[in-house]
């Protein structure tokens, strides 16, 4: 994983999660997908917003239920410690 979850979030990746529910699953899919706007340099709320990645990770969750057959998607689970807290407006952890 990239160095850049130490930049401002919309999505804080959760402490843990249940593959089971959905709500879960939308988190941290759109924790990953942040990761990698934010790798790319993405600004949130300026190139991005919260309904951007909710859009973007419902279909890979929607994907997950229908095809219980096929080779399951690995997703990031496993965050840096500080990676689930806030930052204010300089970037630091509050």
């Amino acid at each position: 994983m990239s160095d850049s979850s130490h930049q401002s979030r919309l999505v804080y990746p959760p402490l843990g999660f249940d593959p089971d529910l959905v709500p879960d699953l939308l988190v941290v899919l759109m924790a990953n997908i942040e990761e990698a706007l934010l790798a790319t340099g993405a600004s949130p709320i300026v190139d991005y917003s919260r309904l951007d990645l909710l859009q973007a990770a419902t279909p890979f969750v929607v994907r997950m239920f229908e095809a219980p057959n096929t080779q399951p998607m690995k997703i990031v689970t496993d965050w840096p410690v500080n990676a689930n807290k806030p930052t204010d407006a300089e970037g630091r952890k509050q």
